[in-house]
């Protein structure tokens, strides 16, 4: 009965899950200290292992595949032809994808909480804006009212500056010139919508809603680590310890909604080895393909893993949204 309140258990849950943030922030500080050598290669592989991962939910998913052929079929192949066939193109997505990664962070530590409120017998649709709007504040927030953000701005300049430097640099100078008198209204901005946020809380409990434990952990823990993070950690120990958690968070719940389809989709092996073999399948595949990003600088890979990432957060997106009216439904 106890594990029923968890997506998969209590403890894998608490480590892999609600702790993951604080777990991932003290790894990420003792390898940027003693193995910072390995740090580059490292978070490159952690971040781009889970985006390669979202092709087991859209075409591995028949139910996905069938109801969206248009979306799963024709745009990956036009994504990729403009992403080989323009500069400009390639820079904007890769503009797009750093700051798309942030919201699409955000929602994920939204979609747990969600699914804690489901698992705990909470309505799916009360109290869904003040979450992602809570959400937004406590992972966007210290980002852009953060240290590392003018490091932030000039990382998603880092393919503009690649390939056209001096069309690209006055338009970084400007970027960086005006993030740099902006941070201060962001902390402020930032600062209100939280309190709004604990005073709607406090209300929705005063109403008679239940904030499960879980949920409540999961989002003070996330909070906390984004605030010290961005705030006052490096840009790399930051980048490190946000992707990291994020992205074993993404493996759990891969194997946890996927792993049915998966096994449909392994027929060919015996019934008794088939739930292990489909979280092997997916930590295989997403390992190697983060290994070929992390280890070959060549402009193809450059190419494939802004296209795969810009996938990863659209595919995710709509593949949430249409379970979300599912369990609004139920």
């Amino acid at each position: 009965m106890l594990n029923s309140n968890y997506i998969l258990n209590r403890w894998i849950d608490s480590f892999l899950i609600i702790g993951c943030p604080l777990l991932a922030w003290i790894v990420s500080i003792f390898l940027i200290k003693f193995c910072n050598h390995w740090v580059a290669y490292l978070t490159i592989l952690i971040t781009h292992a889970h985006l390669v991962i979202v092709f087991f939910r859209s075409h591995g998913n028949s139910d996905i595949r069938n109801s969206f052929k248009k979306k799963i079929l024709l745009v990956p192949p036009l994504l990729f032809l403009f992403i080989f066939t323009s500069d400009y193109f390639f820079v904007f997505a890769s503009f797009i994808a750093i700051w798309w990664d942030t919201y699409h962070s955000s929602l994920q530590t939204f979609g747990i909480g969600r699914i804690y409120d489901m698992k705990n017998k909470n309505s799916p649709t009360e109290g869904r804006r003040l979450d992602i709007v809570f959400n937004l504040v406590i992972y966007s927030g210290p980002v852009l009212a953060g240290a590392t953000l003018l490091s932030q701005v000039e990382n998603s300049f880092s393919q503009a500056m690649r390939l056209r430097p001096f069309e690209f640099k006055s338009t970084l100078n400007g970027a960086v010139f005006l993030v740099s008198y902006f941070r201060l209204g962001f902390f402020f901005l930032s600062l209100l919508c939280l309190f709004l946020c604990l005073f709607e809380y406090r209300r929705w409990v005063l109403k008679g809603y239940q904030i499960p434990i879980q949920k409540l952990i999961l989002y003070s823990v996330t909070g906390f680590v984004t605030f010290f993070s961005w705030g006052w950690n490096s840009f790399g120990e930051a980048f490190l310890a946000m992707n990291m958690f994020h992205s074993v968070q993404y493996f759990v719940l891969m194997g946890w909604a996927e792993n049915k389809n998966i096994k449909n989709n392994l027929s060919f092996l015996p019934k008794k080895i088939r739930g292990f073999s489909s979280w092997i399948v997916i930590l295989s595949v997403g390992i190697l393909y983060g290994h070929f990003v992390a280890s070959w600088n060549v402009d193809f890979l450059f190419r494939i893993s802004r296209g795969v990432a810009l996938l990863h957060f659209w595919f995710d997106s709509f593949i949430w949204s249409v379970r979300s009216e599912h369990f609004k439904s139920v």
